[in-house]
């Protein structure tokens, strides 16, 4: 794995802890400058499913948009005039 197939989760992990580090040690930390490959993981992390009540809070969030969604609609149905 290559610093730059780390995943953006994993990576900004990653530069807090680099940023912790240097800022412990009074060295400059340089937002462009390179990871050292040595310290990115070689392989990604095991991912866990999502908990039940992760699930259902995204199944809340989707539902509340689809919601919206068609509430914009008809508004917008409601407001556009109809000439014959």
């Amino acid at each position: 794995m290559t610093p730059e197939s780390v995943p953006v989760g994993l990576m900004a992990t990653m530069l807090k802890q680099t940023s912790n580090l240097n800022r412990r040690s009074q060295v400059a930390f340089f937002p462009y400058k390179p990871l050292d490959p040595h310290s990115t993981p070689q392989v990604l992390p095991n991912l866990h499913g999502l908990s039940d009540r992760m699930r259902e809070r995204i199944n809340a969030f989707l539902e509340d948009e689809r919601r919206e969604e068609q509430e914009e609609k008809m508004r917008q149905e409601r407001s556009i005039p109809i000439y014959f």
